[in-house]
């Protein structure tokens, strides 16, 4: 029986070759391979229902993933090519090969971004998720190292949102059902879910608009809302105001703040509609402001906002038990 993560040097189906193991993830292996048919540059995604079970959710979350990405066509989602299954038991799917990085190397690299820079990202990253959005579904895993930023064969930059792992349909689906049985609605990246998320409770478009809301809050500021343990993390997404963010870019404009407020509202109807609206608020506040406003060094001692502005006495949050943003999640 041939592993999912051991197919480096196979052929699938007499056409695609897997090359090179770039990532594993959830059960599932991502390989770069070659298209023998057109010469191209692959991703291959696989996972294997003979090791996991045919039934395993891992398994299950991986055909959702496959059917969802096949209704999608969008210059800024990832492009699915072909999809198939093994005799061995291996399915998979493949896509377009992107060289680049993730967005999240930027922000380890730069911490805060210029707004024109931010503006090149949000823009193409909000009309993704508009898309997504108008086809009923919900992405619910919308975060730096999920948004990821190549170039064009004309030599311009493309900003591509990818890993629907978790991703799954909303009110108004029309396809097949894909739900899970016992599948915990605690699922995503603690710091950038909605509180809704955190609380398991039954989410819509708009806990998306929070997650681009903390995406946004992250480019301008350097970090995260709230950063810690996940339990912790998600504690204060659902009762904590975030750090004003102002103690990281003292001199941020009112009108951009005002955007990334509104984004991360409690309440989901208090925030933006819809990602488009949100691009056009961003957009037409960064025009308002009309020059970058870059980053100068906070007047005020750094600390670390998940814990001393709040002046919370939770759980030990010791500082060798902070993590900086992964990509693990929370699956409880």
């Amino acid at each position: 029986m041939i592993s999912g993560s051991a197919l480096a040097g196979i052929t699938l189906n007499d056409r695609y070759e897997a090359l090179t193991r770039v990532h594993t993830s959830a059960g599932a292996t991502v390989y770069q391979g070659r298209d023998l048919q057109t010469g191209r540059l692959v991703a291959i995604k696989a996972i294997s229902q003979h090791e996991l079970g045919r039934y395993h959710d891992a398994v299950l979350r991986f055909r959702r993933e496959i059917a969802l990405l096949a209704r999608i066509r969008h210059p800024n989602i990832i492009e699915i090519y072909d999809r198939g299954e093994t005799p061995y038991g291996i399915v998979y799917f493949v896509t377009e090969w992107l060289d680049g990085r993730p967005l999240l190397d930027e922000l380890d690299q730069a911490g805060q971004l210029p707004l024109t820079r931010i503006q090149s990202i949000f823009a193409p990253l909000c009309d993704a998720v508009d898309a997504l959005h108008q086809a009923s579904l919900i992405h619910r895993d919308l975060k730096p190292g999920n948004v990821f930023l190549s170039l064009t064969e004309d030599g311009r930059e493309r900003v591509t949102l990818l890993d629907f792992g978790i991703a799954k349909p909303a009110s108004g689906w029309t396809g097949d059902n894909f739900e899970i049985s016992g599948e915990s609605l605690t699922v995503g990246t603690p710091e950038y879910m909605s509180p809704e998320q955190c609380g398991e409770q039954a989410l819509t478009a708009a806990s998306d608009i929070y997650s681009l809301g903390v995406l946004l809050y992250r480019m301008l500021a350097g970090r995260p809302p709230f950063v810690g343990p996940a339990q912790y993390v998600m504690a204060r997404h659902i009762a904590a105001a975030p750090p004003p963010i102002r103690l990281r870019r003292p001199h941020l404009p009112e009108v951009i703040v005002s955007v990334v407020s509104r984004a991360m509202a409690k309440s989901p109807p208090e925030r933006f509609p819809s990602a488009g609206d949100l691009r056009a608020a961003f957009d037409a506040a960064a025009a308002e402001v009309g020059q970058d406003i870059l980053y100068q060094r906070p007047q005020a001692p750094e600390t670390d906002e998940a814990g001393d502005w709040h002046r919370t006495k939770m759980a030990a949050v010791e500082p060798e038990a902070r993590s900086a943003e992964a990509s693990r999640k929370a699956a409880l």
